[in-house]
């Protein structure tokens, strides 16, 4: 008589470091987590790393390699979301704003206390288009998510 045994293990199964036994329910969580007072997120049962922008719900979230996430702007989430897409480079960055963003002269301006290197910035990663306020608010923006020291002159 011969017996057969088979072992599967799935994502969905396997153990994880940080708990005895997952089930197939809580491996597909997508959600916050937070322990030790840092906040983590979860997405089809995945913990979201090494992001420089990242769009939750209506928020904006900057979530380092080890997964801790921490709020940023909506300029700053935009312009993280841009660089996740053209490589995590200033001179990438520089050629996003120079040549990616179609030039059209009726930008608007900010509302009453929005800082207005923001304001173009979000137009310009939203829209795709704009002057040349927004071109440099654009860059300005990506190169301070790269942790460049970078500032907003007007003039």
């Amino acid at each position: 008589m011969a017996i057969l045994m088979f072992t599967f293990e799935t994502p969905a199964f396997a153990a994880s470091a940080n708990a005895s036994a997952v089930t197939k329910k809580s491996a597909k969580k997508t959600g916050w987590v937070v322990k030790s007072g840092k906040k983590y997120y979860y997405k089809d049962g995945r913990l979201v790393k090494d992001k420089l922008g990242y769009k939750i719900g209506k928020k904006y979230y900057k979530i380092d390699k080890k997964g801790v996430a921490a709020g940023v702007s909506e300029a700053e989430g935009l312009a993280g979301i841009r660089l996740e897409k053209t490589g995590r480079s200033l001179k990438k960055a520089f050629q996003y704003a120079s040549t990616q963003i179609r030039y059209w002269p009726n930008c608007g301006s900010p509302k009453k206390g929005q800082k207005e290197a923001d304001y173009y910035a979000i137009y310009g990663f939203k829209n795709g288009r704009g002057d040349c306020y927004v071109m440099a608010c654009t860059f300005y923006q990506m190169a301070k998510v790269l942790g460049y020291d970078a500032h907003y002159v007007k003039g």
